[in-house]
């Protein structure tokens, strides 16, 4: 994993495959995309948003929100293909919206055609990294409901250890729903390296 600025001052995390930079406003047609993915949006259900002007506003907001401090405190970043430079999905990290789970929180999504190829996994051990090693976190944590087994294997395989269950409803639908949070300590972490 290699973290640096570009000379645009576009931040970088590199790994064999990916790299995952700063998610940008001409971003958009990839978050529209992963809004309006049934797959995608069936754990996420934040995430659907309707249409060009709407995923526009969110992006712009998101990225004034993560932009605004310094040093930086959270990172919303694009996962982008080495062999074609095809943006594959997103991936935002910092501060917890719970901070009794850990010091640092995140999420994803990555587009349903590129699944199955250890990409999440790379991308999120990579932020794992970064974490430890730069921004000295002490754990770092990420939800998933219990029937996203996809995401729970992510999370496993980059080496977080399931810590807690609950039931949640769904803001849209009402459905009560199984949750599960992932932690990994920085201790655990530097064991694993």
């Amino acid at each position: 994993m290699q973290a640096r600025m570009n000379g645009n001052a576009l931040f970088l995390l590199e790994t064999r495959r990916l790299i995952l930079r700063d998610l940008l406003e001409s971003d958009w047609p990839l978050v529209y995309a992963l809004s309006r993915e049934p797959l995608v949006t069936r754990y996420q259900t934040w995430f659907r948003l309707d249409g060009k002007p709407e995923v526009q506003r969110w992006l712009g907001a998101l990225l004034s929100q993560t932009n605004r401090r310094q040093p930086r405190v959270s990172f919303n970043l694009a996962i982008v293909l080495k062999e074609n430079e095809s943006a594959i999905g997103w991936l935002g990290f910092g501060e917890p919206e719970d901070p009794t789970k850990g010091d640092m929180g995140f999420g994803y999504a990555l587009v349903p055609s590129v699944w199955g190829n250890g990409y999440m996994t790379e991308a999120v051990e990579a932020m794992l990294d970064f974490a430890f090693e730069s921004l000295n976190k002490e754990s770092v944590y990420a939800t998933c409901a219990e029937s996203n087994r996809a995401s729970a294997r992510v999370l496993e395989k980059a080496g977080l250890v399931l810590v807690e269950r609950w039931q949640e409803s769904d803001d849209d639908f009402g459905i009560v729903e199984e949750h599960l949070c992932y932690r990994q300590e920085r201790s655990e972490w530097a064991r694993r390296r």
